[in-house]
């Protein structure tokens, strides 16, 4: 929420890096004593201020699990929104801890709750480094590959056309296995990098990496050709981004232009599906969730047929209820 979901009924100020990082390890060290698992996800690199405290909880000690409401007590809190699948509190700064600025502020502290570890762990690599995964999902897309709050998903081109959700195939939610396959250096990511440039370039090594996946580039370079770049929905989304996100502009502003693409093997999406899906061993998926679609999609007609015929039944029946109304008299509704 970048710390303003509570605006304007409460003042929610950006923290200083100090700030920030002290109130942090406060607020783990409270849930620390609910939650087995307590985390935060990992800053980009250069960020001077921060607008919330996200942290990631899983696993609780004690049971019942805490609720909102226990949660409101143990934080202090003075207000909660329930944004799935986070819950934001607004909690007045501690009494020996002022806040940045003057006045009665607020510090805005989400706390998400996983379910198994196993989603706590792609949680934390999925929200890390500010926007190092719109940067990388603008790259993936056009390949049919698209990350979110669940993990690594194939994209199942004839199905999105229609029904984006259903089209997804689940490869893995597992980090360390995401970056092999992009072919990014593991112990890189989880050592950081001190600069936002360091990052770039890093971003800028993985396997399906190329200048013109990037909506700016693109339209400086009137040769480069998108295939599969994207439906007007993804580059509205992009053209979002730029907007938007500070370090998604500065990526495509400052660090593509300047940047020489590494050679590399062009491939098509359709190929990307195959190695997919036996990597993961999802194929079996892929072709049960194909032939479900094809029966869908020659049930589609017949659906739409019946629907249109109700509607006009349901038309039929109005014009005789309205004139019954009117005259009295009962006609025959034709079918």
């Amino acid at each position: 929420m970048g710390g303003k979901a509570f605006n304007p009924s409460l003042r929610t100020p950006r923290m200083a890096p100090k700030t920030y990082h002290a109130l942090l390890s406060r607020y783990i060290s409270i849930l620390s004593e609910l939650y087995v698992h307590v985390d935060s996800p990992r800053e980009a690199p250069e960020k001077t201020s921060h607008g919330d405290i996200d942290i990631i909880v899983c696993t609780p000690i004690h049971n019942p699990p805490p609720d909102t409401a226990t949660l409101t007590k143990i934080l202090r809190a003075t207000k909660s929104i329930t944004a799935k699948p986070a819950i934001l509190f607004a909690v007045p700064y501690p009494a020996d801890f002022p806040s940045d600025e003057e006045g009665d502020n607020y510090i805005q502290l989400d706390i998400q709750r996983c379910g198994t570890v196993e989603r706590f762990n792609w949680m934390l690599f999925f929200n890390s480094l500010g926007d190092f995964w719109n940067i990388l999902g603008t790259a993936l897309r056009r390949y049919g590959l698209t990350a979110n709050d669940r993990g690594l998903h194939l994209r199942v081109g004839e199905i999105e056309v229609e029904n984006k959700q259903h089209a997804l195939i689940s490869l893995t939610s597992d980090p360390g296995d995401v970056l092999r396959y992009l072919g990014l250096d593991a112990e890189e990511f989880n050592k950081g990098w001190s600069t936002l440039e360091e990052m770039f370039v890093f971003l800028a090594q993985h396997r399906f990496f190329r200048r013109d996946s990037y909506i700016r580039v693109h339209h400086l370079d009137s040769s480069s050709s998108v295939p599969g770049g994207g439906d007007g929905a993804h580059r509205f989304k992009e053209k979002k981004h730029v907007e938007t996100r500070a370090v998604y502009r500065q990526f495509v502003d400052e660090f593509l232009p300047s940047w020489q693409d590494v050679v590399r093997k062009r491939v098509l999406r359709e190929e990307v599906r195959e190695i997919v899906l036996d990597r993961w061993g999802k194929r079996r998926n892929y072709e049960e969730k194909m032939e479900e679609w094809r029966r869908y999609m020659d049930e589609k007609p017949v659906k739409e047929d019946i629907r249109e015929t109700g509607i006009v039944m349901e038309m039929r029946w109005a014009d005789a209820w309205v004139r019954w109304q009117k005259t009295g008299r009962i006609d025959k509704v034709k079918k």
